[in-house]
């Protein structure tokens, strides 16, 4: 591999459900991650668990009063049927469909984190530093907190050579 070409790194930090929570026997969510050029990468993410609030961890900055949210861009989303799901942000990072659950959302995230000063400790939740992107999940995926216990499956379509 040659650590001059562009890498991408992403450590899934979704983990924060209720400790009680069921098993699943499939995975809750699938998110495709396609990079787009620049500092954009787009993401589809398809839930087996209908959302009721989908959120990012919310650290908000003089620069990004909305944290992270201010780095996601094109958000659409659909309920379990396909239909369009109109959203409504609720601040805070985290949003709702206006009709019902969400089955499935698409949006882009625009890799400029680096140009917040995110505060001490807060610089891991997502970087593009010199060849390398670095988001930590819960900066970068949608998910709802109170989905039950069980896995998320993650597929990046990368250039040849990352």
């Amino acid at each position: 591999m040659n650590l001059l070409r562009p890498i991408a790194l992403l450590a899934i930090s979704l983990v924060a459900v209720p400790a009680n929570a069921s098993p699943q026997s499939g995975k809750v969510a699938n998110y495709a991650v396609r990079y787009d050029g620049g500092d954009r990468f787009h993401v589809d993410g398809r839930f087996t668990v209908p959302a009721k609030k989908l959120s990012l961890f919310f650290f908000p900055t003089e620069r990004s009063p909305q944290g992270q949210a201010d780095y996601i861009k094109s958000l659409r989303a659909w309920d379990s049927a396909g239909r369009a799901q109109p959203l409504k942000y609720l601040g805070e990072g985290a949003w709702e469909g206006t009709t019902g659950p969400i089955g499935r959302v698409e949006y882009d995230v625009l890799a400029h984190h680096d140009q917040d000063r995110w505060g001490p400790g807060k610089d891991e939740v997502a970087t593009h530093f010199d060849d390398t992107y670095f988001f930590a999940g819960n900066a970068f995926f949608l998910a709802d907190y109170s989905w039950p216990e069980g896995p998320v499956g993650a597929k990046f379509d990368l250039p040849r050579g990352w």
